[in-house]
């Protein structure tokens, strides 16, 4: 009896060996799979940190850029109001300066022309045309 259960105790031990060897083995497949998931998805984060580290001045850039942008239009809008104000100064300016040379026209035409200035001709006779040698022939 005693050869039984040593057999049977040996048997046992046998089949409790083989799911402990089958058990550990799952175990450490799985161990072995997430393991080798982790080391992916490190490298993935590794590769994906060093990429934006790259992308970094560059969004650093276009901030500036935007900013800049903004300045600009800023100061184009301001322009477009300064010239448009400069138009309708212009427009005003043409305006007025129609009205004085209309009025200037007007004036002049009611009055009298003014005699001209300096030294009057002297008047000439008829024997001094005949005489001219100034005159061609």
């Amino acid at each position: 009896m005693s050869d039984d259960i040593n057999a049977q105790k040996s048997r046992f031990s046998q089949y409790y060996i083989n799911a402990q060897e089958s058990f550990l083995g799952e175990l450490l497949g799985k161990y072995l799979e997430r393991d080798a998931q982790a080391r992916m998805a490190f490298d993935d984060v590794k590769n994906a940190s060093e990429k934006i580290a790259e992308m970094l001045p560059a969004i650093d850039q276009r901030e500036e850029l935007k900013t800049e942008i903004t300045k600009v239009m800023s100061n184009i809008e301001a322009l477009k109001e300064q010239n448009e104000d400069l138009i309708k100064q212009l427009k005003k300016c043409k305006k007025e300066r129609q009205l004085a040379q209309e009025e200037n026209t007007n004036l002049r035409q009611g009055q009298p022309q003014k005699p001209k200035r300096g030294r009057p001709r002297k008047a000439r006779s008829k024997l001094d045309e005949q005489h001219d040698t100034t005159q061609e022939v």
